[in-house]
């Protein structure tokens, strides 16, 4: 007679092994700071909601003080050139998609983020990749050089913010207050970006079926 799993049992057991990201060492920080405060009045930020490709949910991105982050976090583009994150953001705030190759829904959200991109530049909001953990052959093999990508060999990026799992999206407003962390969900950016910039709901379109993402 077969043996079978109870369905509990066997989904996170599948779950485990889809698993793709890497937690940093210790136990991750709770949030606090402006970033807390946003987290518990406002569902769109901080959702504890997993996918395959997450350990654990994201929790406190940019820790206290993620404006001050956006201005000491330096990182190289493809071509060399070393810029503080802030450099990269636009009139109303920025988009940031930590990222790495190697996890399939990573690279998902790498696929999207130029039709993304679209969408929020009109708005005064730039997007930027900042793929974390992996050799600069292996980033510059990667990526074409007209996309927007910085990049952290090293762990200390996805430390200092907090990034348990990628793909972690974090939306920032002008002054670099957290107005969306966690999943590459679009659908949550696009109604965070609606309330941070106070528009009419269903005004930003990025479809969570990716239809109208991939055209």
């Amino acid at each position: 007679m077969k043996k079978f799993l109870p369905a509990a049992v066997l989904t996170a057991f599948l779950l485990f092994l889809a698993a793709c990201g890497s937690k940093p060492s210790g136990t991750a920080p709770a949030s606090s700071g402006p970033a807390a405060s946003l987290v518990k009045d406002n569902k769109i930020v901080g959702q504890a909601a997993k996918d395959p490709c997450r350990d654990s949910p994201v929790s406190g991105a940019g820790g206290p003080d993620a404006a001050a982050l956006l201005t000491t976090t330096r990182l190289p583009d493809l071509f060399g050139a070393v810029k503080p994150l802030a450099a990269h953001k636009g009139t109303a705030g920025i988009l940031l998609a930590f990222v790495d190759t190697k996890c399939p829904f990573s690279n998902v959200a790498i696929r999207e983020l130029p039709k993304v991109a679209f969408v929020l530049q009109p708005k005064g909001i730039t997007s930027l990749l900042v793929n974390i953990g992996e050799p600069e052959a292996a980033v510059k093999s990667t990526y074409a050089p007209n996309v927007p990508v910085v990049y952290d060999t090293g762990k200390t990026t996805q430390e200092r913010w907090n990034v348990h799992s990628v793909p972690t999206v974090v939306l920032l407003d002008s002054a670099g207050s957290v107005a969306y962390e966690g999943t590459a969900a679009w659908t949550g950016v696009a109604a965070a970006t609606e309330k941070m910039l106070n528009l009419t709901a269903g005004s930003v379109l990025l479809d969570e079926a990716q239809s109208t993402i991939q055209g």
